[in-house]
């Protein structure tokens, strides 16, 4: 019960610092992207968001290609293998809700695990909800530092849920961060 205390003390916090348009306001040394040179994303439409596979949404390669983080105790860690391979069967079901909660689970289990929150905000935006998607994209990005897939699917999840709420000072930033990542 603590642990989920914890986990909606961290969210609230999220919150809140996404009301102040923190992450809105690029650092001094991220540079600046000349007007035209940025890649153009379209909105997701009702009808695209199950289907859209561009990357942006590749639930399988996460899975794949990032390992569960290192802290992870041995037993831990097949259990999180376990229910990281349920979500992303349920997500292509269609089940988003119970995709979303098998993800919830694991979190509850490991909730410093970056992976974890990437794939529930990955999952959100599926579902729409642009705003959630962005603060756990935001909190998987404070728990991972150096992997840079990680953080680049994290900026990519960003990129869309401000692209589909219209802040285009949002969308730059997030833009710049994977071009930033991309470079490095």
């Amino acid at each position: 019960m603590n642990i989920l205390k914890l986990v909606l003390v961290i969210f609230n916090l999220f919150i809140l610092s996404a009301c102040a348009g923190l992450i809105s306001q690029p650092s001094d040394n991220v540079p600046v992207e000349e007007a035209g040179e940025g890649k153009t994303t379209s909105l997701i439409r009702d009808d695209e968001a199950l289907e859209q596979n561009d990357g942006i949404l590749d639930l399988d390669s996460m899975n794949a290609n990032l390992p569960v983080q290192q802290q992870n105790t041995i037993q831990q860690q097949p259990v999180i293998l376990a229910l990281l391979d349920d979500s992303r069967q349920q997500q292509q079901q269609g089940q988003l809700s119970k995709a979303a909660a098998t993800i919830e689970r694991a979190i509850r289990l490991e909730p410093n695990n970056a992976i974890l929150w990437s794939r529930l905000a990955q999952i959100r935006l599926v579902e729409k909800n642009w705003q959630q998607a962005y603060v756990l994209a935001n909190k998987s990005n404070s728990l991972e530092r150096s992997n840079k897939a990680l953080l680049s699917q994290n900026w990519k999840t960003i990129e869309q849920a401000k692209l589909n709420q219209g802040d285009q000072a949002a969308v730059d930033h997030a833009r710049l961060q994977i071009k930033k990542l991309l470079t490095e």
